[in-house]
């Protein structure tokens, strides 16, 4: 084989030596959090290189399939195959195969080719995400949300105590994922400084990360967030944390911030069948949700919630499309 280019393996050197191909291209790769230039943690690395390498054994049984020619239905039934990982993991094999193949086909000149690994994913038969105790993306119902945004529109702010306070910030956090639809992560480690004066949108951006985004806040998110700034002040909340885990300004734990949107909705009067599986993601799908019935294309989902990859976009527009196709639940 000949002498691979660190930054750029040619087609040759795909087919001949995938596995070291893929050494000389995650060489390259920059990791998501670190001062720029940083490459990949070697944690990250060493999942990747065993990922590929399954991928390239399978690839060389028989029929053998060169990389170059790898199409949907090999990609499709590898992840089908694959019985020890969840659903979650296989999409993650899937976006590394898809990372690679884009490589692949840069090297090819072939740009205009469908990548196969996309294809994987939008495929409505999509046989690699059944797997048991999968359930499909979860969004709140129309009468459900409108009982929950009812309730924090009208729910009374104060801070004369600790437990009001708390129960204050519960409904401020639980607008900011249903109204901004905010990441949990993220939504710990907003500052009031995120708030643009207007309360028309949320800046996500974090030291050390190359990832940021503009969440487009909702009409009913922007009360609550407005009233809850002025509750945060009066009480004298320290520190800047807009979603502070106390008032001594100390930060939230994930854990409490799902407490925290599931008292919301029980508070609410919301049926307890929906609050058992009611969390920030469900708020932030639906969320999502609201966007496209406005009818937002995939790129301005993609921009709003922070997506890395357009096709994230498209994928929630497709479970939000079968969501809707489903029978009405009986009373």
């Amino acid at each position: 084989m000949t002498e691979l280019d660190l930054f750029a393996p040619g087609v040759g050197d795909w087919e001949t030596d995938p596995l070291a191909a893929f050494e000389a291209w995650l060489a390259a790769r920059k990791g998501r959090k670190g001062p720029a230039g940083a490459g990949l943690r070697a944690s990250s690395a060493s999942v990747y290189r065993a990922q590929w390498s399954a991928f390239v054994r399978y690839l060389a049984q028989p029929p053998r399939t060169q990389l170059t020619h790898v199409g949907e239905a090999d990609i499709s039934r590898y992840l089908a195959g694959l019985h020890l990982e969840n659903r979650q993991q296989r999409a993650r094999i899937r976006k590394l195969i898809e990372r690679v193949l884009d490589e692949v086909y840069r090297a090819q000149a072939r740009s205009g080719t469908p990548n196969p690994a996309r294809r994987a994913l939008v495929e409505p038969s999509c046989v690699w995400k059944d797997v048991q105790g999968n359930r499909p993306t979860p969004f709140l119902r129309a009468d459900a949300l409108e009982q929950l945004w009812g309730y924090m529109e009208c729910a009374p702010m104060a801070a004369e105590h600790h437990g009001q306070w708390k129960e204050a910030r519960d409904v401020a956090l639980t607008a900011a994922y249903l109204g901004a639809g905010v990441k949990v992560g993220d939504s710990l480690r907003l500052t009031v400084n995120c708030i643009h004066e207007d309360l028309a949108w949320l800046d996500v951006k974090h030291p050390g990360s190359q990832y940021a985004y503009r969440a487009k806040l909702l009409r009913g998110a922007t009360q609550v967030l407005a009233r809850w700034l002025r509750v945060r002040a009066h009480a004298g909340t320290l520190g800047p944390l807009l979603f502070p885990g106390g008032l001594d300004g100390r930060p939230m734990h994930s854990v409490t911030a799902l407490r925290a949107v599931r008292a919301t909705a029980t508070r609410a009067g919301i049926a307890c069948e929906h609050t058992e599986r009611l969390s920030p993601q469900t708020l932030r799908n639906t969320y999502a949700a609201t966007l496209l019935a406005q009818g937002e294309t995939d790129l301005a989902l993609c921009n709003t919630l922070g997506f890395a990859e357009l096709v994230s976009a498209t994928r929630l527009r497709a479970a939000w499309d079968a969501w809707r196709a489903q029978p009405a639940p009986t009373p």
